[in-house]
């Protein structure tokens, strides 16, 4: 027998990090898509152990010399079925899910059940989504039921289920909440296709309509007042304030069939009245506690406390007003009269309380509130749905709102979307503005901004020292009378407390205005100690930035001002230089500030996105301190200069309300796509900067310009191209649509990086009105030189100048990923000098069950030449193409299962007893439908190597790692995720989780073992039980030897049904494997596995060949020049092609010069 001593290699575990980062160890959940019901066991089941009870596993007192590494397992997180990260509680300590059922909602129903006509707007043929007519009421009405159904079967599952929403129109299903440990039994439940956590969500962060050029639009739509009648803008936000004068009625018209919502049922509210501009709203308490509200919140209406959704609304379709100097704003008050307007004036508005002011000053809604107003916003008619809030960056495909946002754009309505506050770091696209539906909406600056200024008056007046501009905190206390006194800097009477954060001497700050820095603690708590310290007003410096950021002052007692950043340190200079007392001067009036516009702000959020195929942000618009209507309740002020992409976003929604105005047949894709492709690119980023030059991921296509809009000559499907792993070269085929009255030719430019080749296919259209046509764009990148993205351009430019240039963005990904297990190509030399001679060898080798027939072709480059007779392998040269091809048929490749009792390394070994009172691997509440990803000590399946291996609950492990979960048993090879599988027991399991009412069994273990010669890695299951049979007990183990290929699996006690069971494994991508035994609703194939079998699994390659060949460079090629050589593989049977290629770098190589001449190679290129 074979002993085990303390293994070389140990498994590691350490906190989540980036995918695309190495990791030791990370938890996964994931969801079970399907229920399956398990009857009792009976004849031809495979019942293999009888009794009531399962048998406990018996435990012997191991040798000595058995030991585990040193290494002990720490794991982060696990998570159960449900990934209930970030998700909202209520008070009660109940979790808030958002349960979607398996029906498509109204908006996406397209017929297909009996007696129930289809309802979408496709289907019916109408420009508008129709929630009255009779087919539509009749669905709803079986979703309601359908619904009403899941509730009943949810209250099965616990008796304390609260409906907080349901949803029938742009998205089907409802929000609810229930005890944490009940969550993953939904997933169970007929009719429920996912569930996903109900998490917060948050708001992100007068002279920008002239800069966009909407009065351009305006004239063409009637002038400034009427531009946007008739189309209907909702607003998901903070509320509206329907007082301010930017909402007023006046000269509207009530449209028939509104005021909808809170209105239409309070007609006589006292606190809250609809206009005839104000034409439906709507608000969604936050469910039990799940956030803390302010105490002034209104929680009965959808009164705007917060400020934040009246500005949005304003910028959006805010009516022509006039600020008079005796109306302060933002704790300024103007110096004259300021006039300022929305970007669609004459629109109607519809206001959507999703988001309420919480007591840390944020405004802030679930997601099943939000889906709320998504899907009211849908049935109340809205043209554009404008949503200056969302979380942090996320994958599209997961996103609860992706589904809803889908429905809205199918029914012709423009969804517009911030692209978020977390710039400048790169990969900080938020979701849901991730989703390729949306317009994802960056932020720039507009052309002026009113300020405050401070100067230093004593005991000189520096001329760098004057009139310092500042901007005031908001919510705090107003300056109303100019301001002299001392100037005193935190770090100098108090050292080390130079950004305030902790309280400072009493009196330090007597009578003066305190200069502090940013950094560490609030700015509320910076005022705050100051102002304890006797401080009349305090100055803070920026500690990153020359950039000014509007601070939240609220609840302060004294004026406080934020100072650049250069400006500030000016400041301590002259403070620390100075022996007398230094005074200055802030004057209470404000000043206008002229602003470089067209600077993107450094706030906002950057791609790539989290789906690299999808290009986000779309497009950029004013979004730094812009000036609209706001809410009195809190500050005072009806009007406020606010920074953020959530101001951004408004210019374009009010810009899409005109477009769609302007052309009311056209389609979403047709308005987003002018309004794309018709941004300036005019914009630079803010100083500091890697570059001054925006990119796609900066600017999307550019900034916003309405007049280019109104007269776009074209649209498209879609407005951008993006490729996140583009090998070599990669392509897309888009739609160009002329909307031109008359008869137009364009044709396409390319603006592309250096070593990027970009084509157009064709290059020229002629378009008559109306005509659409197909090109494609192919990007290569055969002489780029590292993985990278890189970022083009496709301007389409009309003949005559009567429409402006379309604008495309091009961003791609290339990368050298190839699949090396089944072809591959190198050179024998990374460079070569002109003439030089390079060997290539290329690897072939059959990765599928089958045998199969390639085509072999490498297509020689312009400046490589073959060598003649050099050829092997079976290749032949074709002169006339300049391209070497082969034929070649090759055995197929093999994933066997066979007996191997007795040949394993020690047969089912519980590693409880190599160290009694092991731990297992920690679990979640319910222990269901849970992965765990460990990385481990090397080892090879299927012909690739790995080094960390996902263990699910159900019986089965993935090498490499996978993010999906199946708990239900499939016969393999199967193409159906997960793939790449080792499934020694893939059935149904429920272990002991952490919860006390958790009602599954046993445990899992993970560590390497050795026998004093090789290192195993042993993946365990322990007394196991499969889901809701209490009397089950399965044990077994998974044993990979570290470094090789050899990989058995082992059984122990096998107590209870077999049905269902797979034992099996197959290939990543599920083309090859083999089942062992399966038993799935009683129908076995195979042996069933019992105690004490030992199985290996064997994998052996598929046939494989090798070509080489010899090409000489050219003699007059460029020094620095990347001669890329490629080679595909075409499958014939399977119809899958393989890329290879092989670079070479031209170079003289001077280690083969004489000494004398590398001078010479410094300031000329050496003689050919």
């Amino acid at each position: 027998m074979l002993s085990f001593q303390r293994g070389k290699d140990s498994i590691d575990v350490k906190e989540n990090q980036d995918e695309k980062t190495s990791m030791w160890w990370r938890v996964l959940t994931i969801f079970a898509l399907t229920v399956l019901v398990l009857g009792p066991a009976g004849a031809g089941q495979g019942v293999i152990a009888a009794g009531t009870s399962p048998a406990p596993l018996k435990q012997t007192d191991p040798p000595p010399e058995f030991q585990l590494a040193d290494q002990q397992l720490q794991v982060s997180q696990v998570q159960d079925g449900v990934n209930l990260e970030g998700a909202a509680f209520t008070s009660d300590g109940r979790v808030l899910v958002i349960v979607e059922l398996a029906e498509p909602p109204l908006a996406l129903y397209s017929g297909g059940i009996r007696s129930l006509a289809p309802t979408s707007v496709e289907a019916t043929g109408s420009t508008k989504l129709q929630v009255d007519a009779p087919a539509a009421q009749a669905y709803v009405n079986y979703l309601r039921a359908r619904q009403d159904a899941f509730i009943a079967s949810a209250a099965q599952i616990s008796s304390n289920v609260t409906v907080n929403f349901t949803y029938q129109t742009a998205f089907n299903g409802v929000a609810i909440a229930i005890e944490p440990d009940r969550v993953n039994e939904l997933l169970k439940l007929p009719g429920v296709r996912r569930v996903y956590p109900d998490q917060i969500q948050t708001i992100k962060l007068n002279a920008s309509t002239p800069l966009i050029n909407a009065p351009a639009a305006w004239e063409v739509l009637g002038g400034q007042d009427q531009a946007g009648s008739g189309v209907f803008v909702a607003v998901i936000d903070s509320g509206i304030y329907p007082t301010n004068p930017m909402f007023a009625g006046d000269g509207f018209t009530m449209p028939s069939g509104y005021p909808r919502g809170f209105c239409e049922i309070n007609p006589s509210d006292p606190d809250f009245q609809c206009t005839n501009k104000l034409v439906a709203a709507r608000h969604y308490p936050p469910p039990m506690g799940s956030i803390s509200v302010h105490p002034e919140e209104v929680l009965t209406s959808p009164l705007d406390v917060d400020g934040h959704g009246s500005h949005v609304a304003g910028i959006a379709a805010g009516r022509r007003v006039t600020i008079d100097t005796s109306d302060p704003f933002n704790n300024i008050t103007v110096p004259e009269p300021v006039e300022i307007s929305g970007v669609a004036p004459g629109a109607y508005l519809m206001a959507y309380k999703g988001l309420y002011h919480t007591t840390s000053s944020n405004a802030s809604g679930t997601n099943s509130m939000l889906l709320g107003a998504l899907n009211d916003a849908l049935a109340d008619g809205a043209d554009v749905v404008n949503n200056s809030w969302g979380g942090g960056p996320g994958d599209p495909a997961t996103s609860p709102f992706l589904s809803a946002i889908q429905a809205l754009v199918a029914s012709n309505v423009v969804v517009v979307f911030a692209a978020g506050n977390e710039g400048p770091g790169d990969a900080t696209i938020g979701c849901p503005s991730c989703v390729e539906e949306t317009i994802s909406v960056a932020a720039s600056t507009t052309t002026k901004r009113y300020v405050n200024v401070l100067s230093v008056t004593g005991p000189s007046a520096p001329a760098e020292l004057q009139n310092l501009e500042m901007l005031p905190g908001s919510g705090g206390e107003v300056l109303l009378t100019d301001l002299n006194a001392p100037l005193l800097y935190a770090g100098e009477e108090d050292p080390g407390n130079e950004e305030g954060c902790s309280a400072f001497p009493p009196g330090a700050f007597d009578g003066a205005i305190a200069l502090i820095s940013r950094g560490t603690c609030t700015f509320v708590d910076k005022i705050d100690n100051a102002a304890d310290a006797g401080a009349e007003a305090v100055v803070i410096f920026n500690n990153a930035a020359d950039e000014l950021i509007n601070m939240n002052t609220e609840g302060t007692t004294i004026p406080a001002f934020f100072i650049s950043q250069t400006n500030g340190e000016n400041l301590v200079d002259f403070i620390e230089a100075t022996a007398e007392e230094v005074t200055a001067m802030i004057p209470a009036s404000p000043v206008e500030q002229a602003v470089e516009p067209d600077v993107m702000a450094s706030f906002s959020s950057v791609g790539p996105n989290f789906d690299g195929d999808i290009l986000k942000p779309d497009i950029t618009a004013p979004g730094v301190d812009i000036l609209s209507a706001y809410s009195p309740v809190l500050e005072g002020y009806n009007f406020r200069q606010v920074s953020g992409t959530s101001q951004a976003t408004p210019h374009v929604s009010g810009a899409a309300a005109l477009m769609r105005a302007l052309h009311p047949t056209w389609t979403v894709d047709q308005i987003r796509t002018a309004l794309v492709t018709t941004a300036v690119q005019t914009l630079s980023m803010p100083e500091g900067s890697a570059s001054s030059n925006p990119t796609p991921f900066n600017m999307g296509s550019g900034r916003l310009d309405l007049e280019r809009a109104i007269n776009a000559g074209v649209t498209f499907d879609h407005a951008s191209f993006a490729e996140d792993e583009c090998l070599l070269s990669c392509s897309w085929t888009r739609q160009i649509r002329s909307v031109s009255d008359t008869e137009t030719t364009w044709t396409a430019h390319v603006i592309a990086p250096e070593g990027v080749t970009i084509s157009v296919t064709p290059s020229t259209f002629t378009l008559p009105p109306g005509l659409i046509g197909e090109f494609t764009v192919t990007v290569d990148g055969q002489t780029v030189s590292e993985d990278d993205w890189f970022h083009g351009a496709i301007i389409w430019e009309e003949s005559t100048g009567t429409h402006p240039d379309a604008y495309m963005p091009l961003s791609v990904n290339f990368t050298s990923a190839q699949d090396a297990s089944v072809l591959t190509k190198t050179a024998d030399v990374d460079s070569v000098e002109p003439g030089g001679t390079v060997t290539y060898t290329i690897e072939l080798t059959n990765p599928f069950s089958i045998e199969e027939t390639f085509i072999v072709r490498d297509v020689l480059p312009e400046n490589l030449t073959y060598v003649d007779g050099s050829a092997t392998g079976g290749l032949t040269y074709d002169a006339t193409e300049n391209v070497l091809e082969a034929v070649v048929t090759l055995d197929p490749a093999s994933l066997m299962i066979s007996d191997a009792t007795g040949d394993s390394p020690a047969g089912y070994l519980p590693l409880t007893t190599i160290t009694p009172g092991l731990p297992p691997l920690p679990c979640s509440a319910e222990c269901d439908s849970v992965l765990i990803d460990l990385n481990v000590p090397p080892f090879f399946y299927n012909g690739q190597m790995y080094t960390s291996i996902t263990m699910s609950d159900d019986g089965y492990a993935v090498p490499g790692g996978t993010a999906a979960s199946e708990p239900f048993p499939e016969v393999l090879p199967n193409p159906n995720e997960p793939n790449n599988m080792l499934a020694p027991f893939w059935t149904d399991i429920d272990m002991d989780g952490t919860s006390p009412t958790d009602t599954g069994g046993g445990n899992w273990y993970a560590n390497v073992v050795t026998d004093g010669v090789s290192d195993f890695t042993v993946l365990e299951w322990q007394d196991v039980q499969r889901f809701e049979e209490d009397t089950t007990s399965f044990s077994f183990q998974i044993w990979i030897e570290v470094g090789t290929s050899n990989i058995w699996f082992t059984y122990g006690p096998l107590t209870g049904s077999l049905d269902p069971v797979v034992v099996g494994a197959e290939s990543e991508g599920g083309e090859i494997g083999d089942t062992w035994y399966a038993n799935i609703g009683g129908t076995e194939e195979g042996t069933p596995v019992a105690e004490g079998d030992e199985l290996v699994v064997a994998t052996e390659p598929g046939g494989s060949v090798t070509f080489t060949f010899e090409a000489t460079a050219s003699e007059d090629i460029s020094l620095g020049t990347r001669i890329t050589n490629v080679v595909e593989a075409r499958a014939q049977t399977m119809n899958q092609t393989f890329i290879a290629f092989a670079a070479t770098l031209i170079e003289y190589s001077i280690n083969y010069l004489p000494l004398i001449f590398r001078d010479a190679l410094v300031s000329a290129p050496p003689a050919p």
